[in-house]
């Protein structure tokens, strides 16, 4: 990064600065000298930190698109029954999907209920999935 780079130059600086100091003793110098110190330390750090930040940024931006891409699959799969969509586990209703092209979420059956089948649409009450029968 130019910044980094430019802020080495700055410290470099500073240090033929200082040797300059030991040659002309003032105080002022030797005060404004070790402020510049400082400040170029604080921005080498600021810089670093930044770099950082910006890489976890575009790692999380990477991320987002690669589930982004997995979600907008237009074709379904079958599952146990079910529609999955991009490969990731929600099961749909298949018959809803089918009529109208809505994607309605399954609910999960539990209990007694799993004789009938594993999951079960919330719209039009249809029973998917294997059956414990």
């Amino acid at each position: 990064m130019d910044i980094i780079s430019s802020i080495s130059t700055s410290i470099d600086i500073v240090k033929k600065l200082r040797e300059l100091d030991r040659k002309v003793g003032e105080a002022d110098f030797k005060m404004l000298l070790a402020d510049l110190t400082s400040e170029l330390g604080d921005a080498k750090l600021n810089a670093a930190n930044l770099k950082v930040e910006l890489a976890e940024t575009k790692e999380r931006a990477a991320a987002l698109e690669r589930d982004a891409a997995r979600r907008v699959s237009a074709e379904p799969e079958v599952h146990e029954g079910a529609y999955v969509f991009g490969g990731i586990a929600r099961h749909y209703c298949t018959g809803c999907y089918d009529q109208g092209g809505k994607k309605i979420l399954l609910n999960e059956l539990t209990g007694h209920w799993t004789a009938f089948g594993k999951w079960q649409c919330p719209v039009c009450e249809k029973t998917l999935g294997p059956s414990t029968l």
